[in-house]
């Protein structure tokens, strides 16, 4: 499942919900039929795959960060899940490979690594232990076109015929795609939501940001031209 919607929009805030780091103000959420805000950090990270905006590494090896420290977690795995997000290339070319210690954190002279391989390695991190639930917020933001097609080929082909729910916060349209399912996100609120060919056929909102993209507007963060021409076309909600 895909989830859209301008800057701003409350994106983020559900998949805080989903990994259990907000409580709701009211009501209550559910994942796998269990409150995840409830869960203790190894109980969720059996459950749940989370790759946040914001990348954080740890000191100590590129294999440290990918198990965090847990012993259950083998050599193997973390190398296949390297594989599924495209970082094992980059990994192999390091000075030690997945024992090369790291100095992203500030401490010591480690290896620094760009942005692109930062939010690699928080790929691989979250498929480690093979999650049965994987939420992405924007996880390949910062990595190149071609890697970002290369990840989302892996997660079809490998990750999700494995019974992985994903829920992802699309930073390309083209992610949102090849979704089963869409949420439109406004002012956090769901306004549209539907299968995307059946969305691209029906000259839904959907649609029209997929054109906007195709045409090279950044629609995530410029004026929402429904708003900016209202003289021509009435605001989502209103009319």
């Amino acid at each position: 499942m895909a989830v859209v919607g301008r800057t701003g929009a409350g994106k983020s805030t559900i998949l805080s919900l989903a990994a259990g780091l907000y409580t709701p103000w009211t009501g209550s959420v559910r994942l796998a039929g269990t409150d995840p805000s409830q869960l203790d950090d190894r109980s969720r990270r059996a459950l749940i795959g989370y790759v946040p905006q914001s990348v954080d590494l740890f000191s100590g090896t590129v294999a440290d960060n990918l198990t965090v420290g847990d012993p259950t977690v083998n050599r193997v795995q973390v190398q296949r899940a390297a594989h599924i997000a495209g970082a094992d290339t980059f990994i192999s070319a390091l000075p030690d490979g997945y024992d090369t210690e790291l100095g992203d954190t500030g401490r010591g002279d480690g290896v620094r690594l760009s942005a692109g391989q930062r939010q690699l390695l928080a790929l691989a991190r979250a498929l480690v232990t093979a999650p049965p639930v994987l939420l992405l917020d924007e996880a390949t933001s910062v990595v190149d076109r071609a890697g970002d097609a290369a990840f989302r080929r892996a997660l079809h082909e490998r990750v999700l015929p494995g019974g992985t729910a994903v829920l992802t916060v699309a930073h390309r349209l083209a992610t949102a795609r090849q979704a089963d399912h869409v949420l439109l996100i406004d002012d956090g609120r769901v306004v549209e939501q539907g299968e995307p060919h059946v969305l691209l056929s029906t000259g839904s909102r959907f649609a029209d940001l997929v054109a906007l993209e195709e045409a090279g507007w950044d629609w995530q963060d410029d004026p929402d031209p429904q708003e900016t021409d209202a003289r021509d076309r009435p605001v989502l909600g209103q009319g």
